[in-house]
């Protein structure tokens, strides 16, 4: 079993005391919303669920752990050639770097429109080689 992180440590890392990281765990004090935003982002699980006093452990699956998980059944199957191209780890690499679940959701909407019939207008900041590349 992971021993759970200190107060202090924990505000360190999302930017506040760790007198307020104890208020909370003693339900002495609710944290603004902006704080819960912060320790959903941290723990990576929905701020609804961290809100939520019933909700059991552990958190929902996400999108992002569906997706993981299928990528993973694909690989043990040989799905995906039996490993990832250099393009699709440079893409994985990218995705596992935003933070923001705002950007997650639309990198994932947009991989998801690229399936359909009509793909969907390329995000600003695309390369044009690479929307070339795919006409």
């Amino acid at each position: 079993m992971r021993a759970s992180p200190s107060p202090e440590w924990l505000g360190d890392q999302i930017g506040v005391h760790g007198l307020t990281i104890r208020r909370i765990e003693s339900k002495n004090q609710r944290p603004r919303v902006d704080l819960a935003l912060k320790l959903a982002r941290f723990f990576d699980v929905p701020l609804d669920w961290l809100a939520d006093d019933a909700a059991d452990w552990p958190p929902p699956e996400t999108r992002d752990d569906r997706l993981l998980a299928a990528v993973k059944t694909a690989l043990a199957a040989g799905g995906l050639g039996g490993g990832l191209t250099g393009d699709e780890s440079s893409l994985l690499s990218g995705f596992r770097s935003l933070r923001d679940p705002v950007s997650r959701g639309r990198a994932l909407a947009y991989v998801d429109g690229l399936r359909g019939a009509d793909p969907p207008e390329a995000p600003a900041g695309l390369d044009r080689a690479v929307q070339d590349e795919r006409n």
